[in-house]
């Protein structure tokens, strides 16, 4: 009998679990998309004001950057250090390729932060802004639409989680 309930209560929390798993995804991908807005105004602040080099500004942002964008910019920062020779938008794309399943982001998220890449470091300063300002209004409309599925799919996935726990436990019993 005492098996019995535990084995349920196993089954509803794991239940719930996932229903919580699924539903972090939603949550993770608004917050890095919210990370990587605030790496742009960072940059441009940089650019804009201090005409620091992109190698220096990546330097001092693995520090003020949170996971797993932090990852992305430490690998292309060393490989930039390491092989200066490489072109800045192929260590970009390589880096951000392999971090991929650390990242929540969806596809066109990814092109977006690839855009970023490709044209970093390759106009003037004032086309530069003008760049990180389509960068990053086509990156809010990608947060709008996080936001919006975050609330949606955030608790639906929890509910589904417990919803299907207890029909299992009922099921059982």
């Amino acid at each position: 009998m005492y098996l019995k309930i535990l084995g349920l209560m196993i089954i509803f929390i794991s239940c719930v679990y996932i229903g919580k798993f699924m539903a972090s995804s939603y949550e993770k991908r608004y917050i890095e998309l919210l990370t990587f807005i605030n790496f742009i105004d960072y940059f441009e602040t940089e650019i804009s004001y201090t005409s620091t080099p992109v190698i220096e500004i990546l330097d001092s942002l693995t520090d003020k950057i949170k996971s797993p964008f932090k990852e992305i910019i430490i690998g292309v920062s060393e490989e930039l250090t390491s092989y200066g020779y490489r072109p800045l938008c192929t260590v970009w794309e390589e880096n951000l390729y392999n971090n991929k399943n650390k990242l929540s982001l969806s596809q066109e998220d990814l092109e977006l932060l690839i855009y970023f890449g490709n044209i970093l470091g390759t106009t003037d300063m004032e086309n530069q802004k003008k760049y990180f300002t389509v960068i990053k209004s086509r990156l809010q409309v990608q947060l709008t639409q996080a936001y919006e599925k975050k609330l949606k799919y955030t608790k639906l996935f929890k509910e589904l989680g417990i919803i299907i726990g207890l029909f299992i436990v009922i099921l059982i019993i």
